[in-house]
């Protein structure tokens, strides 16, 4: 029987072509098959190699960022650091680099190269231009952060006053007479909140020390009924053992009213007591004071209660538990005065360093002089000046910026 007719195809430049193989023979045919399932392997393999070692080769230099991956600001900051790095010696350029990361809400790196042009650069007009966008950094720096940390906010906006008023001395604008204006008025408001904060601090602080010593007081005045009351149960227990010894029932009798008495005049005074401790309920303290007052004062009527029944020893045992819970409420009392201490050190923590006390007192004794002045000069401007649109005028290839919040 002959051999079956194979074709196999494969290309041939853009045109497909088939070899008839229908003179081999069996056993040639046997081969071609043969190659051809070995080559295709061969082929399956190198692929499957060269697919795993494709990612090292990749990972050995990482892929530069598309610039369609970068928002518009971040293109124009990368196109301004090109130019003030292929111009290093023009302040010009490192202005409007600036003005790209102000406006791109990056105020801390905007700072550093605002503060270098008002460093390098000698044209006054561009140093003060300079200094007006570094105080506006700074007064950025600390809207972010004066809900957080107001005293460290206020550091950033005194600073941006000094910068607009220097920033004013090299040239007079009138939108940074405003923006003094502003800043000032900022500062005025947070001392003034930091202030009534520190007083409603202190006020908390005499409200604590007060309630302090009611509770010892009161604790005290515990502590000594419940010795009294110690002392009736004695006298009764040993009146109970005499009752079972002595036959004479008249002076047993006598003995039993003069302890009932005691009792009675113990019963009135833990109402006193006991009253007291609802007073001290009813001032502005923590729930967890509140609590342990609550549970002293259902002991102390269970005491009072124990009195009137004439039985001291079960009045006594309620008189110990009244002093445990007084003990608690003032361990937490201890415990929430010493919480704004930690507090405020952790605040402390966070701050920058403050100034030192002189300074810090020139600052308070001159804050209505700097206000004033402020205002005077805004209104000389008004008088003397037309509102201009912004004060970073464009000259020379700088960029405007906004200043105004």
């Amino acid at each position: 029987m002959a051999p079956k007719k194979v074709g196999v195809p494969y290309m041939v430049g853009a045109s497909t072509c088939r070899v008839d193989l229908g003179d081999l023979t069996y056993g040639g045919t046997l081969t071609v098959c043969f190659l051809f399932f070995f080559m295709k392997k061969v082929l399956f393999f190198t692929f499957l190699c060269f697919g795993f070692c494709t990612p090292l080769f990749a990972e050995d230099e990482p892929p530069i960022p598309s610039e369609t991956t970068m928002t518009p600001e971040e293109q124009e900051i990368q196109k301004l650091q090109k130019d003030v790095a292929d111009n290093p010696d023009s302040p010009e350029r490192l202005f409007n680099l600036g003005v790209a990361q102000y406006k791109a809400n990056q105020f801390q790196e905007a700072s550093k190269t605002f503060d270098q042009v008002s460093i390098t650069s000698k044209d006054q007009n561009l140093v003060s231009e300079s200094l007006h966008n570094l105080g506006n950094c700074n007064y950025q720096n600390g809207k972010e952060i004066v809900q957080v940390n107001p005293q460290k906010a206020l550091d950033y906006f005194r600073k941006a006053s000094t910068l607009f008023r220097e920033s004013y001395n090299k040239k007079n604008n009138i939108t940074t007479a405003k923006n003094l204006e502003i800043a000032n008025i900022t500062i005025q408001k947070i001392q003034d909140f930091l202030q009534k904060q520190k007083d409603e601090e202190k006020k908390k602080q005499e409200e604590n020390e007060k309630l302090k010593k009611d509770l010892e007081k009161l604790k005290q005045d515990q502590k000594e009924l419940n010795k009294k009351t110690e002392e009736s149960a004695q006298k009764q227990n040993q009146q109970q053992i005499d009752s079972e010894e002595n036959s004479e029932e008249e002076e047993e009798e006598e003995e039993n009213n003069q302890t009932s008495e005691e009792t009675a005049e113990q019963a009135k005074s833990q109402e006193k007591i006991k009253n007291e401790a609802k007073k001290l309920q009813e001032n502005k303290s923590s729930e967890d004071i509140k609590k342990d007052l609550n549970s002293a004062i259902d002991k102390m009527e269970e005491a009072k209660k124990e009195l009137n029944n004439d039985n001291p020893n079960e009045a006594s045992k309620s008189q110990k538990e009244a002093i445990k819970k007084l003990d608690e409420a003032l361990k937490n009392l201890s415990q929430q005065q010493n919480k704004p201490q930690e507090n405020k050190e952790q605040q402390e923590e966070q701050s920058p360093p403050q100034q030192n006390n002189q300074q810090e007192q020139q600052n308070n004794n001159n804050k209505d002089s700097q206000n004033d002045m402020a205002q005077s000069i805004l209104e000389r401007e008004q008088q003397n000046q037309k509102q201009q649109q912004n004060s970073a005028t464009t000259y020379g290839g700088i960029m405007s910026v906004d200043k105004d919040w």
